[in-house]
């Protein structure tokens, strides 16, 4: 209790430094003294400042840009803070007890005659510091006398995935899982039922409401959720992406399966074998608005220009699936039909793999046109077996939404911030090295045919159960 007095008599002091006058200004106090609790991070552009009091965060955004010495303004945000042995305990601070807590500062001011000049959600406030500023200690005192020491309530990190209903996310779900039982956490999964950018971000909305301390995303538009991911972040979530990339100031940690080369020349390694070295390949992704797709097949396009061993593929077309099965079947029946000599399709989409091939099967072209690209063990044996697709190749989706979940908890935990450098630790994963602008790269791909597909999907499955 000693330790939470002393902490939570800022107030006083701020108090009592205003009533004496001391020479020394406000903001230079805040430096020499409270510099120790300030976390900086960006968001957006910006400077976000967090003071750490037991129990809860206090949260500020340039509280004193352009303010005087004696007026502060101040964002108070309150959340949870990870239950990590030697850091500070999480308490059950709800939204009743903040409601109470805000009630007595107004009330503060009010007497003192400098009442909030503008609340917004009962949060934000512009205040004066006087010798009533004392008081907020002794709120602070009393809210925290209030909150029971046992109450624990988990950290709450929401998997936001593209569409429900992929096999690939649910894979990474089951990983996530993994992790967030071994590190207490309460994982929320959550998606839009269509593969839309709209969908994603009336989700991400409602886990601003719902005050979750992260948000780990596989985005389905890079530019067109950047708004609500700033928002959130702006309140506290954590924004962590996976799978699919946002712009780079809209998160802080991007988690890679591979880099976008290792990904792109894994299929096509495959397509220049079953081509024999040479021919004319086809190429469908997902939505033309992904971001990370598109790089994937940018990669593809590069390599068979610039790169001597793929120079004998010769890419016709690329079409978009759009993450459907029959938007994607369509596609794949249009380029055997548009173009009669082609070999091999090149799927970048776990959904286009599976539709192209079943379009082969279906149309007799097994042995004429092969397909190849980005597939999961479970939904190709059948193709793989049939002949359609030969070899495929995949990153494993439960080591990727295990390792994402890790890689949340040690930003939450201030064990890393995103910077190059920061070393990850993820558990079984081991330890991860994060590269330029936030991205943490996981390995390469692991190619399944013939021989291995019925193992791994069997094993999959029993994973899944």
């Amino acid at each position: 209790m000693g330790r939470v007095m002393g902490d939570l008599a800022l107030g006083r002091v701020l108090g009592a430094l205003v009533r004496r006058k001391r020479a020394i200004g406000l903001p230079q106090f805040m430096e020499r003294q409270l510099a120790p609790r300030l976390d900086n991070h960006r968001v957006g552009g910006s400077v976000e400042q967090e003071i750490r009091f037991p129990g809860f965060i206090v949260g500020g955004h340039d509280p004193f840009h352009g303010q005087s010495h004696h007026v502060l303004r101040c964002v108070l945000r309150l959340r949870p803070l990870p239950q990590t042995p030697g850091k500070y305990p999480t308490a059950d601070l709800s939204y009743k007890l903040l409601t109470k807590f805000m009630t007595i500062v107004k009330l503060i001011f009010e007497i003192d005659g400098c009442a909030p000049k503008h609340t917004w959600g009962g949060t934000t406030m512009i205040m004066k510091i006087s010798r009533r500023a004392g008081l907020i200690g002794l709120a602070m005192t009393v809210m925290a006398g209030a909150v029971p020491a046992a109450a624990q309530d988990a950290p709450r990190y929401a998997m936001l995935v593209r569409v429900l209903g992929n096999t690939a996310f649910e894979l990474a779900h089951v990983g996530a899982q993994e992790a967030a039982d071994d590190l207490g956490v309460e994982l929320i999964f959550t998606g839009p039922t269509e593969n839309t950018a709209e969908g994603q971000v009336n989700l991400i909305n409602s886990l601003i409401a719902q005050r979750v301390d992260a948000i780990m995303l596989s985005a389905n538009d890079a530019t067109a959720l950047t708004p609500a991911l700033r928002r959130a972040a702006q309140r506290g979530i954590a924004i962590v992406t996976w799978d699919q990339d946002t712009e780079v100031d809209a998160r802080t940690l991007f988690i890679a399966s591979a880099t976008n080369e290792l990904i792109a020349m894994g299929p096509a390694r495959i397509a220049l074998e079953l081509a024999d070295g040479e021919g004319d390949i086809g190429v469908i992704s997902g939505p033309a608005s992904s971001t990370t797709q598109n790089l994937w097949v940018d990669e593809l396009l590069r390599l068979t220009e610039e790169n001597p061993e793929f120079a004998g593929l010769n890419v016709v077309e690329v079409a978009y699936g759009d993450e459907r099965s029959d938007k994607a079947y369509s596609e794949a029946l249009g380029l055997v039909n548009k173009y009669p000599d082609l070999e091999v399709i090149v799927a970048y989409s776990s959904v286009a793999i599976a539709a192209a091939s079943q379009m082969v099967r279906d149309q007799g072209l097994v042995g004429q046109v092969s397909v190849t690209g980005l597939g999961f063990p479970t939904e190709m044996v059948d193709h793989v077996t049939s002949g359609a697709t030969p070899a495929f190749a995949i990153w494993n989706m439960v080591d990727v939404g295990y390792t994402t979940v890790e890689a949340t908890y040690n930003l939450l935990n201030g064990d890393i911030s995103g910077a190059e450098g920061d070393v990850i630790d993820a558990g079984r994963m081991g330890e991860i090295t994060v590269g330029a602008d936030g991205v943490a790269v996981m390995g390469e791909l692991f190619v399944y045919d013939a021989s291995n597909v019925q193992a791994a999907a069997d094993l999959i499955n029993s994973v899944s159960e």
